[in-house]
């Protein structure tokens, strides 16, 4: 399996479980929408399209006339969550981002604009090479590059719990 094909499951594993965690916490996620924009009110529909959309765009990564556009479709999704992280970062707005819904209790900062980062420059390595006619993948490699990307993107979850957990302990600890 080639580095092309790689990139393209940890990516499809990581929308994914994105999408489908911001459905199983969709008020959730909605919230988090509203904190950001202030008293404005999100539509449900738009809190329903985000996960819809990064759930199709997966999908397309499959779809051989449609693996480049795609990759340009999360580029862009990617781009339009770090200018919002950014800002609420900036702002210094202590908003969850539900990235990945209720999996973490991750907020706008660092962590959070640094994985969009390395997402985006995944992405972008999809959206400009072409990937190798002659590769083909075995179910036996799809099977375990699948494994690895979750194992990865367990790793991340844990880590964003462990971070989570410190630093409620310092401010449970008495002065």
């Amino acid at each position: 399996m080639s580095w092309y094909d790689n990139i393209r499951v940890f990516l499809t594993v990581v929308f994914l479980v994105s999408g489908i965690a911001k459905y199983f916490n969709l008020a959730g996620f909605r919230h988090s929408l509203e904190a950001l924009a202030g008293r404005i009110r999100v539509p449900s529909a738009f809190a329903l399209a985000f996960p819809g959309l990064e759930i199709l765009v997966t999908c397309g990564l499959w779809v051989p006339h449609e693996m480049i556009n795609s990759a340009w479709m999360m580029i862009i999704l990617l781009g339009i969550l770090g200018v919002i992280n950014l800002v609420a970062w900036s702002l210094h707005l202590a908003v969850h981002c539900n990235c990945l819904g209720g999996l973490t209790d991750e907020r706008f900062g660092p962590w959070s604009l640094g994985k969009t980062l390395v997402l985006m420059t995944l992405a972008i390595i999809l959206a400009t090479h072409q990937p190798s006619e002659s590769a083909s993948m075995s179910v036996e490699s799809l099977v375990y590059t699948t494994f690895a990307s979750l194992g990865l993107l367990g790793l991340y979850i844990g880590r964003v719990a462990w971070h989570d957990e410190e630093a409620r302990t310092e401010v449970a600890k008495p002065g």
